[in-house]
């Protein structure tokens, strides 16, 4: 009889959840974003749960043990979790527990200086900073940094081609950057002409999970051409040549390091750069 009474004030204790593990997920702190961006989840208790249920606070719902979930709407987020073991359903509720920041857009056009200056370059920012002001420029020339706020001027030392970026902060904390090319060559006027004339003419885009970059050019230039592609440093790392009337061609990338390259085609009547990412496969 004692057994049996012993049995059954435990089986009852099991049932109230006394003892029971208290549902927890990660991250374990309060998450500030600049959006949009990915938050991983990962349900820390209980183990091996049976059943998962998320909300992830923005409308969005979601099952497993470490979903993914991607908010796009600035704003501010409670995150539930519910989970099942064993017949018995139990929750958690994070209070607010993401904020999405505005995140700015960097970007910037060159032009034809004022005043005419050998080789000199007049950048503007010319991006997204949302509703809230731009409160930190910071711009580089071949991973240099250069000075300058919503414009910068930059006179170039010598002819070649040349890595521009510029990264803004907003007064949420969030950056962005931007990259591209600049060529200064002979053929330029002393006071120079802007970057993307006539750069709609040729294209480079990068071959997914392949070490691979394909070149297009426009059907009306059929001259040879020379494909130089730089670091930037501006050191040619592959050469090769674009053949009378061939339009597109494939260059392989597995000899170059992850990183930021510059692709230059010239011809005797067309001269661009354009910028590449070469990633890590």
């Amino acid at each position: 009889m004692k057994r049996q009474i012993l049995f059954t004030i435990t089986a009852c204790i099991s049932l109230l959840g006394f003892g029971k593990v208290t549902p927890e997920f990660s991250p374990n702190q309060d998450v500030a974003l600049c959006g949009p961006t990915d938050v991983f989840f990962v349900c820390t208790a209980p183990l091996d749960p049976d059943n998962i249920w998320w909300d992830f606070g923005d409308g969005n719902l979601g099952t497993g043990l470490n979903p993914t979930h991607r908010y796009t709407t600035t704003g501010v987020y409670s995150v539930k979790m519910i989970v099942e073991k064993g017949g018995i359903k139990d929750s958690v509720t994070k209070i607010d527990f993401i904020t999405l920041k505005p995140k700015p857009v960097s970007a910037f056009k060159s032009d034809i200086m004022e005043v005419p200056v050998a080789f000199q370059r007049k950048f503007k920012f010319n991006g997204e900073a949302n509703a809230d002001s731009v409160t930190q420029y910071n711009w580089m020339v071949n991973g240099t940094a250069v000075a300058g706020n919503g414009t910068m001027t930059h006179t170039f030392p010598a002819n070649g081609v040349y890595l521009v970026s510029l990264t803004i902060t907003n007064s949420e904390g969030c950056s962005d950057e931007h990259a591209d090319s600049v060529t200064i060559d002979d053929d330029d006027q002393p006071t120079g002409v802007p970057t993307t004339s006539a750069s709609d003419k040729f294209s480079v885009s990068v071959v997914l999970n392949q070490p691979l970059i394909v070149i297009n050019r426009n059907a009306a230039l059929q001259e040879e051409a020379t494909i130089n592609v730089l670091d930037i440093t501006g050191r040619v790392v592959v050469r090769t040549k674009m053949h009378k009337g061939e339009s597109s061609i494939r260059m392989k990338t597995d000899e170059l390091w992850p990183g930021a390259y510059i692709v230059e085609l010239s011809s005797q009547t067309f001269k661009a750069a354009k910028r590449f990412d070469k990633i890590m496969l």
